[in-house]
């Protein structure tokens, strides 16, 4: 069913409309017969919205300026809902076959008073003076980065003055003179992408853009729209060029920018290019990785102030192309930037830089400030003292993290490792005790694997509470059933009740009943089930009163 301003409800869905409602639309002006435009405000942010309506109010066309991925935003829908309240603040005048008056005083007026009164005009709006000297100007007149950038301010300042807090309107207003001005000179670049004039130029409009705009304070992404979609329109310039060598020029022009210190659109320019590496030629992809890694050194070794993010960009792009064998030495550990540093380290491992992935691990994990964060560089570490067949490195980093880790294989090393005696009885005590005051899956877990490997499964089944996981009871639920039926059923009924009556109760609980039921019936008969089961229907939990869920699922499953 087609979209119409009378089937909204039925075409949209109830919780969008609900949210469409609550925006606001404004300033909603109809520029040609049945094409409206407005402003939709959400919060502090106003989106530029577009409809267009057949005269039974058929929408044919819509667009937001809002970067939401959906076939119908909110912001169209609460556009929508203004038009069908008939809400709209201009209407264009329907078309007429008679000239308007306009054009008629227009085609009557002496040429000598219409310039003289379009001098006047100017006098006062330096807007259409800036626009009537954009349309009718020689066309052999050169533009410079200068004069672009004289004239990219003096647009804004023809509107706005010198105010830096704008609203959404006037930057809509000095975006649209923006793209009067600045089309010759766009499209003499997108006619000819290989021209090194002409990119100069192109570059120096995005120049004189983020430059003049750098200091106004103002909602949404306009400005930042008018520069992607001025890079968009490039890049596919570009790919449109027949031959291989002339899209590789035309990408270098980009490249040769992204290395100068100065250079304002640095990342603009890496991000075009890195979008559109995948489809390139194989030969044209390698020009411009090396051309780029250039940069990236000549700015590295000028300490230009902003270079991690082109470092770690690089990086990423580095291993996803399998060069960084060649170009491991433009890399080492920056601070704070784990993702970064555990790629660096798993590729000098991979290449067998042993000593240089441990130096790294090393200086990442002396910066962090919490454990959680050294976690990975612990593990990589233990791979790299693995490869190096440092036994006793790993040992040794087994011992550091196990307050940490918990990790159960880790501990029988270090443990089997230390003489009999009270280091022994101090490491076990030790853990043992953090483990039990953590309530962690991996100390839960670490904890019943040390009972086990001590063998006391009567003591096991006094350490079963609302966080042991279920695959630890099961795991272990034979022996601990040898040593003491009715106490483990009391301890499993016990552990579900809690969880039942506080909030560690889940929806996955209730998923493990089939497991946990399957290894009761290995243990148990169902009389023994049963009795379990009735000597715990009335009992109460801290003043509540829980059952536990899992003793009815047995009670109804079982037919008990």
């Amino acid at each position: 069913m087609a979209l119409s301003l009378t089937n909204l409800a039925k075409s949209l869905g109830p919780d969008l409309l609900k949210i469409a409602e609550k925006l606001k639309a404004r300033e909603c002006e109809e520029t040609e017969v049945g094409h409206f435009v407005a402003f939709v405000e959400e919060g502090k942010n106003d989106f530029d919205v577009s409809v267009i309506l057949t005269p039974k109010g058929l929408i044919t066309s819509h667009s937001c300026d809002c970067d939401e991925k959906v076939p119908v935003c909110r912001h169209k829908v609460a556009l929508l809902l203004f038009l069908a309240g008939g809400r709209k603040s201009k209407s264009a005048a329907a078309p007429k076959k008679k000239e308007s008056v306009a054009e008629v005083l227009l085609r009557e007026a002496e040429p000598n008073a219409l310039k003289t009164w379009l001098l006047e005009m100017f006098t006062k709006n330096k807007d259409l003076e800036l626009l009537f000297t954009s349309r009718f100007k020689s066309t052999g007149t050169e533009a410079t980065p200068e004069s672009i950038m004289e004239a990219t301010i003096l647009a804004a300042k023809s509107l706005i003055k010198n105010k830096k807090k704008l609203e959404q309107l006037e930057v809509k207003k000095i975006i649209e003179l923006w793209e009067e001005i600045h089309k010759p000179i766009v499209n003499q670049y997108l006619e000819n992408a290989s021209s090194a004039s002409s990119f100069r130029l192109f570059h120096s409009v995005l120049k004189a853009v983020l430059e003049t705009t750098q200091s106004w304070h103002t909602t949404g992404n306009k400005v930042k729209k008018y520069i992607e979609n001025l890079l968009k329109a490039s890049v596919e310039a570009i790919l449109a060029l027949h031959q291989p060598a002339t899209r590789q020029k035309a990408f270098l022009f980009f490249v040769e920018e992204i290395g100068k210190a100065d250079s304002p659109l640095r990342y603009w320019y890496l991000d075009e290019i890195l979008q559109k590496l995948s489809v390139l030629e194989v030969d044209t992809q390698k020009v411009l990785i090396h051309r780029l890694m250039d940069a990236t050194n000549r700015l590295q070794k000028n300490k230009y102030s902003y270079q991690d993010i082109l470092v770690v960009k690089m990086l990423m792009v580095i291993s996803a192309y399998d060069m960084f064998a060649e170009y491991n030495g433009s890399f080492d550990y920056i601070v704070y930037k784990n993702e970064y540093n555990q790629l660096l380290v798993n590729e000098l491992i991979q290449i067998k830089k042993l000593d240089r992935a441990e130096q790294i691990c090393i200086q990442a994990i002396e910066s962090n400030y919490q454990d959680a964060y050294s976690l990975p560089y612990y593990d990589l570490l233990k791979e790299i003292y693995k490869a190096s067949g440092n036994q006793k490195g790993v040992r040794e980093l087994a011992e550091k993290t196990l307050s940490v880790t918990f990790d159960f294989a880790d501990y029988k090393m270090v443990y089997e490792a230390i003489p009999e005696g009270e280091a022994k009885v101090k490491l076990r005590n030790r853990l043992f005790t953090k483990a039990r005051s953590t309530y962690t899956e991996e100390s839960e877990n670490f904890i019943f694997e040390l009972i086990a490997y001590e063998g006391k499964y009567k003591k096991m089944i006094e350490y079963i509470r609302s966080a042991t996981p279920v695959q630890m009871i099961t795991k272990f639920m034979e022996p601990m059933a040898k040593t003491g039926k009715f106490e483990l059923l009391k301890a499993i009924f016990e552990r579900d009740k809690e969880r039942c009556s506080s909030y560690r109760y889940e929806e996955e609980d209730a998923q493990l009943y089939p497991e946990i039921t399957r290894a009761l019936l290995i243990c148990y008969d169902p009389e023994e089930l049963r009795l379990g089961i009735s000597s715990h229907k009335n009992s109460r939990l801290h003043g509540f009163n829980s059952r536990s869920i899992l003793a009815d699922y047995l009670k109804n499953e079982l037919k008990l």
